[in-house]
C-alpha cells in the first residue's frame, strides 16, 4: 500500500477482516501502516470468550484483544484511540482483567462506550471498586443480585436474565435507559417502566396485572407471557410488536387496537384461527403469523404498504381468491405428514409482480414446472418432486434453495441455474464432475447427496455435509474460500479463515491452513474428544471450540487471551 494516500488506505482497511489485519501489524515493518492497522485494529475491542461472537467472529467488528496489547494500550506503547470496549467476564480472564484494572485504574474510563456481559454478582462486585460511569450497555445472567438502584446512571441498553422468581418491584431505573430486556420464570414481579424507555422486551413474565407503557415506547416485545390483550392499552408511537406464544386467540375483537404507527407486528406461536376481520394499520410493512391455526387467507384485508409476509406452519392450502398486494417476501413453508391441509399445487396462484423472495420449504409441491414465477424473484425455497430439467428459475434469481426427495436420482447437471446465482444449497440428489457455470456463486452448501462434486472458483462460504467420506478424499476447494463446514477432513487452502469440521479423526496427521483464525472441530463417529494428538496449529489460530479435548483448547485459546 505504499505510495498511496492515508484516506485511501484506511478506507481499504475497513474491508479486511481483523485476523489478518493483526497478522499484517504484527509482521509488517512499515510504522505508518501499522499506525493505520492499529488505529482500525483497536477502535472496538472485546476482552474475554469469543462465544459472544458466534460462529463468524472474524467478520466481526470488535477486536477481540489479549491481556497484553491492553496494558501495552494504557501504557501508551500502542497508538490508538479505543472507542469502545466489551468485557466478558468468563473465569480466567475476569481475574486478569480485575488485575489490569488496577494496575490502569483511568485507561477504562477513557473509552467513550463500555459493554459488560457476564453475571450481576462479578459485575457487582467490579462496579464496587471501579468507575463504571461509561458502562453504556450491560447483559447480565443471574441477576437476582442486581439492584436497580446500583445501575450506572449512564445505562442506555440492559439485558436481565433471571434463574429464580423475583416477586419484588423493579423500579428507579435510570433516566439514561432505551432498552430494556427482562427474561425469567415464572415471576409475579412488578414493573414500572421508565418515561424515557424507547424498546420493551420481556419473556416468560407471569403477572395478570396490566403493565403501564410509556408513551413513547417504540418496540415492544413480549414472549411467553401470560396476558389479557384486551386490558392492555398498547402506546400511540408504537413501531414494532411481537406477542409470542401469549396464548392469544381472538384478534378480531375490537378491544384488540393496533397503533397507526405500527410497521411491524409478530404474533408467532399463538392459536390464532383468523385475520379476516383484524384491522391492520395502514402503515404496516411487515406481518409475521408463524406456528399459529390459520386455514385460509381469504377475506383478509392486508395493508397495501405491507412487505413481507410470514404464515408458515399453519395449514394454508392455496392463495387463490386472497389479494396478497404488492409484497416482497412471502413465507408458506412448514409440512407435516401429520396435517394433510397444506399447499399441493401453485399454478393455480398469481404471485405479485414486486415479490423477490418465496419461500415454500418442505413443501410437496406437485406442480412447479407449472407455477408462473415473477422475474423479480432474488430468493427462492422449495422442495421438488419434478424431475430437474422441467424446471425453469426466474432470471435475476440470486438465492436458491433446494431440496429434492429423499434418496431420488435427480442429476444437479440437469438443472438449469441462472447465472446471476450467489448462493446455492441443494439437499438430496445426484451429484458428478461439471462445470455449474455460475460465475457470481460466492456461498454453496450440498448436503446428503451422491457422487462426486466439483466446487467452482468464486465460492467463498462452503458447506459439504455428507456422510461419504470419500468425496473429501477427492474435494478440491479453490483457494479464496474463507469459511468452510464439512463431514469430515479434506484438503484446504490457506484462504480458509474460519473451519467446522463435524466427524475430525485425530489419528491422523492434520495441517490446519496457514490463516486459520477460528475453528470447531467435533469428533462425531469417532471416540472422545478431539485431542491435539497429530493435530498442526497455525499462529494466526485464535480459537477452538467444539468437543475438543480441554488441554487442546486452554493452549490455543488461554494463550491468546493471557499472553
Amino acid at each position: 500500500m505504499k505510495g498511496f494516500p492515508p484516506e485511501i488506505v484506511e478506507n481499504i482497511l475497513q474491508y479486511i477482516q481483523l485476523p489478518i489485519l493483526k497478522n499484517i501489524y504484527d509482521n509488517s515493518p512499515n510504522d505508518h501502516l501499522n499506525f493505520l492497522i492499529a488505529t482500525r485494529l483497536y477502535k472496538k475491542i472485546h476482552y474475554g470468550l469469543y462465544h459472544s461472537f458466534g460462529p463468524f467472529y472474524y467478520s466481526c467488528e470488535d477486536y477481540c484483544i489479549s491481556i497484553e496489547e491492553l496494558y501495552r494500550l494504557a501504557d501508551g506503547n500502542i497508538s490508538a484511540s479505543v472507542q469502545s470496549l466489551t468485557i466478558a467476564d468468563d473465569e480466567p480472564y475476569y481475574n486478569e482483567f480485575l488485575s489490569f484494572s488496577k494496575a490502569s485504574p483511568t485507561f477504562i474510563s477513557t473509552i467513550a462506550k463500555v459493554k459488560y456481559l457476564g453475571t450481576g454478582r462479578k459485575f457487582m462486585e467490579y462496579a464496587a471498586q471501579f468507575s463504571v460511569a461509561n458502562f453504556v450497555e450491560l447483559d447480565l445472567k443471574n441477576a437476582e443480585q442486581i439492584r436497580v438502584a446500583n445501575l450506572p446512571s449512564n445505562v442506555h441498553k440492559l439485558s436481565l436474565t433471571f434463574s429464580s422468581p423475583i416477586n419484588s418491584v423493579l423500579m428507579g431505573w435510570p433516566a439514561s435507559l432505551k432498552t430494556l430486556k427482562i427474561d425469567w420464570q415464572n415471576s409475579t414481579a412488578s414493573l414500572k417502566l421508565p418515561s424515557g424507555l424507547e424498546e420493551f422486551e420481556c419473556r416468560g413474565w407471569d403477572n395478570e396485572g396490566i403493565i403501564e407503557f410509556p408513551q413513547g415506547l417504540k418496540r415492544l416485545k413480549l414472549k411467553g407471557a401470560n396476558i389479557s390483550i384486551d386490558e392492555w392499552q398498547l402506546p400511540t408511537l408504537l413501531e414494532e410488536l411481537e406477542l409470542s406464544n401469549c396464548g392469544i386467540r381472538d384478534i378480531e375483537t375490537p378491544a384488540f387496537l393496533l397503533p397507526s404507527t405500527l410497521k411491524k407486528l409478530s404474533l408467532t406461536n399463538n392459536p390464532i384461527t383468523s385475520l379476516a376481520n383484524v384491522l391492520f394499520p395502514k402503515d404496516l410493512q411487515f406481518l409475521n403469523v408463524q406456528y399459529c391455526e390459520l386455514t385460509t387467507l381469504e377475506g383478509v384485508n392486508f395493508p397495501l404498504l405491507l412487505q413481507e409476509l410470514r404464515v408458515d406452519h399453519n395449514s394454508i392450502p392455496t392463495f387463490e381468491n386472497v389479494d396478497l398486494g404488492p409484497l416482497k417476501l412471502l413465507d408458506n413453508s412448514g409440512y407435516s405428514s401429520q396435517n394433510p391441509n397444506y399447499m399441493k399445487h401453485l399454478s393455480n396462484t398469481t404471485f405479485p409482480d414486486t415479490l423477490e423472495t418465496l419461500i415454500l420449504g418442505d413443501l410437496p409441491i406437485q406442480d412447479w414446472p407449472q407455477a408462473v414465477l415473477p422475474n423479480t424473484l432474488k430468493q427462492l425455497t422449495l422442495y421438488c418432486t419434478d424431475d430437474p430439467k422441467t424446471l425453469t428459475f426466474p432470471p435475476a434469481l440470486e438465492i436458491l434453495e433446494l431440496q429434492f426427495p429423499y434418496k431420488s436420482d435427480y442429476k444437479y447437471s440437469d438443472l438449469k441455474l441462472p447465472l446471476s446465482l450467489q448462493k446455492l444449497e441443494l439437499i438430496f440428489g445426484n451429484s458428478s464432475e461439471f462445470d455449474w457455470n455460475l460465475p457470481n456463486l460466492k456461498c454453496m452448501t450440498l448436503i446428503n447427496f451422491e457422487g462426486a462434486i466439483t466446487i467452482p472458483k468464486t465460492v467463498m462460504m462452503l458447506s459439504i455435509i455428507t456422510n461419504n467420506k470419500k468425496v473429501f478424499d477427492v474435494l478440491e476447494i479453490p483457494f479464496g474460500a474463507e469459511k468452510v463446514t464439512l463431514s469430515f477432513q479434506a484438503k484446504l487452502p490457506n484462504s480458509v479463515l474460519d473451519l467446522e469440521i463435524l466427524n475430525f479423526d485425530s489419528g491422523t496427521q492434520y495441517a490446519l491452513p496457514q490463516k486459520l483464525a477460528s475453528a470447531r472441530l467435533f469428533s462425531g463417529q469417532f471416540e472422545g474428544p478431539v485431542k491435539r494428538g497429530l493435530l498442526l496449529l497455525p499462529e494466526t489460530l485464535q480459537y477452538i471450540d467444539g468437543y475438543v479435548d480441554p488441554g487442546l483448547a486452554e493452549e490455543v485459546n488461554l494463550k491468546r487471551c493471557m499472553k
